[in-house]
Parts: C-alpha cells; sequence; structure tokens
C-alpha cells in the first residue's frame, strides 16, 4: 500500500466520525441532527474515537511522514510540513480542551465543528497540495516502505484489536473445530460429559443386576 494512501484512510475515518456525531449520513442522519434525536452516548463515543483517530494520526506523521517528506530536499514540500505541523498544534489543543468536557460530549456542537473544520482544512491541503506533488517527487517503492512503517508504528500506539473492538481479553469464540477459543483444550464440550455420565449409569445398572 502507498503511504498517501494509507494517510488518506485516516482522514476519512475522521470524517466518518464526525458525522457519527452528529447522527450520521444520508437522510437519518439529517433527521437525527434537526430534530436533535442524536443520542449522547453515540456523541460521546464517537468523540473519543476521533480524538484518538487524530492523536495516532499526528504522531506517525511527525515520527515518520514529515521526516521523509523532508528528506526529499523539495521547497515547497518542506513549507507545506511546517505549515502542517502548525496545523498539528491547532488542532492538539482543540483535542485537550474537548477531552477535559468530555463527559457532556452531547453539548459541545460548536467545539467540534471547531475541530472539524481545522481538521478538515489540513486533511485537504495534505490531499491536494502536498500527497501529488510527493508522488512526482518521491519513488513508488519508497513511499510503500514508508506506508509499512507507518502501519507498524500505529499498530503499536493503538490497542489491541479485540479490546478495540470492545471484546474482553480472553473472552470466547467460536473456533472453526467448534471448540471455545480462550478455554483449554482439554476441557470436556457438553456432549463428551453427557456420554460419560450416560457410561456410568450404564455401568452402575449393571453391577446392580449382578448382585440381584
Amino acid at each position: 500500500m502507498d503511504v498517501l494512501t494509507l494517510l488518506t484512510d485516516d482522514h476519512d475515518r475522521a470524517r466518518d466520525l464526525f458525522r457519527r456525531y452528529r447522527g450520521g449520513g444520508g437522510l437519518t442522519g439529517l433527521v437525527k441532527r434537526v430534530t436533535g434525536a442524536v443520542e449522547a452516548r453515540q456523541q460521546r463515543d464517537a468523540l473519543k474515537k476521533v480524538c484518538d483517530e487524530l492523536d495516532v494520526h499526528a504522531q506517525v506523521e511527525e515520527e515518520i511522514f514529515y521526516p521523509a517528506v523532508r528528506g526529499t530536499g523539495d521547497p515547497e514540500l518542506a513549507k507545506l510540513v511546517e505549515e502542517g505541523l502548525r496545523e498539528h498544534a491547532t488542532a492538539k489543543r482543540r483535542i485537550a480542551a474537548l477531552r477535559a468536557r468530555a463527559d457532556e460530549a452531547e453539548n459541545l456542537a460548536t467545539e467540534v465543528d471547531e475541530l472539524e473544520s481545522c481538521v478538515e482544512h489540513h486533511a485537504s491541503e495534505e490531499e491536494n497540495e502536498m500527497f501529488p506533488r510527493l508522488e512526482r517527487v518521491m519513488p513508488d517503492d519508497r513511499r510503500a516502505a514508508l506506508a509499512r512503517e507507518v502501519r507498524a508504528r500505529k499498530k503499536a500506539l493503538v490497542p489491541r484489536a479485540g479490546a478495540a473492538a470492545g471484546r474482553p481479553t480472553g473472552s470466547r469464540r467460536v473456533t472453526a473445530r467448534g471448540r471455545t477459543a480462550g478455554t483449554s483444550a482439554k476441557t470436556p464440550s457438553r456432549a463428551r460429559t453427557t456420554r460419560a455420565k450416560r457410561a456410568r449409569a450404564r455401568k452402575t445398572r449393571g453391577r446392580a443386576r449382578k448382585r440381584a
């Protein structure tokens, strides 16, 4: 995967989460916004997720992507990196302010709008100016290598997939063989237990008949 595609996907996830904060896209989302029917829980969840996504995105850009962009030696790209860093700083301040009031997420529409505007300006500038120029000056294999670095760093920064999806660590799930994962392979199944009970019952009846 090209690092430019990877970072654009990050931007799109943030856009989707901002929409979710407002009730979602399409006609259903519009009705929810107009009627004020967006659940507070949904807003808190979307706000937390978008702040977490933006934190990780900014960190991998600052640690890996921007240094590589500077490394091209292109003066115009260097200017765009500096502007990107300033925009990151603004977004981080807004994120910190929103996190401080996370419990009242349903009352933060104006503040969320301001963060979204900041993020959209930043994302659009990268997608329309920085990324096309970088595509011209940086070889494909270098961009692919950067994508691998960014993905590995993101994996180290975000929670494990199971926990992120809301599934407790060690939770049970059925495997292809029908055994419950997260439990010992030696744990007897219900069917084996039932068969064992029946066998013991037959032996008991047999001994009873012999004694009779």
